[in-house]
């Protein structure tokens, strides 16, 4: 009885045990690396001391949290997918947004957007959309001048392609993350922001401000212009 139980643990364990093709089909963070590699060494442990079924617990939660964090990915890519292709910008959309984000200024759009460049969204000149709550900041805008989203709140982030021809000003901004293939000619200005990161294609045609950023962010910082994307100073 012993024996059949032990080999049906045994064959319950090979089934829980991830699979490196399972675990490599996930791009991780490091926090995620880290976070799942303390799940591993405690299965990988209660094994080793016997501890079958503890082990079998530790590796399924493993994998409910590898799905977790997959199935969460899936997720934001859809919407960012959505938020790029999914809106096909006209005049009223663009109104409906701006109004969504709290600017009453009558003909705010036709006072700052180039509308003969829809359904693409180009700016005629500088943006502030200071002191905002923004739901989704949309995504492939040209700024022609600079983009000033300072002590605003974003509840999802940005949509991707940003381009800004001036400078990108968030000082104190509640915002996680920027958005994947931002482009910014002038300087990029974080400090007091509760950004998390930087992509990795970020480019940035003069400084960066990090004052009182998160270290990953200045650590990041230094990282980018090393490898020339931003051609500025990390000032802070």
């Amino acid at each position: 009885m012993h024996e059949k139980s032990s080999k049906s643990f045994e064959s319950q364990l090979q089934m829980a045990r991830p699979k490196r093709a399972e675990v490599k089909r996930v791009p991780l963070t490091p926090e995620e690396k880290e976070f799942l590699r303390k799940i591993m060494d405690k299965a990988v442990a209660a094994e080793k001391a016997g501890d079958l079924q503890q082990a079998l617990n530790l590796y399924t939660d493993y994998k409910n949290e590898l799905l977790k964090i997959k199935e969460e990915k899936e997720k934001k890519e859809k919407e960012e997918k959505e938020e790029r292709g999914g809106i096909k910008w006209t005049k009223e959309k663009l109104e409906n947004w701006i109004a969504s984000i709290g600017i009453a200024e009558e003909d705010f759009v036709e006072q700052y957007f180039d509308l003969s460049k829809l359904p693409k969204l180009e700016s005629k000149g500088s943006l502030d959309f200071s002191n905002l709550m923004i739901d989704m900041f949309p995504a492939d805008m040209k700024v022609k001048g600079t983009l000033t989203l300072s002590k605003s709140v974003f509840r999802k982030g940005f949509g991707s392609g940003l381009i800004v021809k001036g400078d990108l000003i968030m000082n104190r901004s509640a915002i996680s993350h920027l958005p994947n293939n931002i482009k910014i000619d002038g300087k990029l200005i974080l400090r007091n922001s509760t950004v998390q990161d930087l992509p990795d294609d970020i480019y940035i045609g003069s400084d960066i401000w990090v004052g009182n950023c998160k270290e990953k962010v200045i650590e990041k910082a230094g990282r980018l212009k090393a490898e020339g994307k931003i051609k500025g100073d990390v000032k802070y």
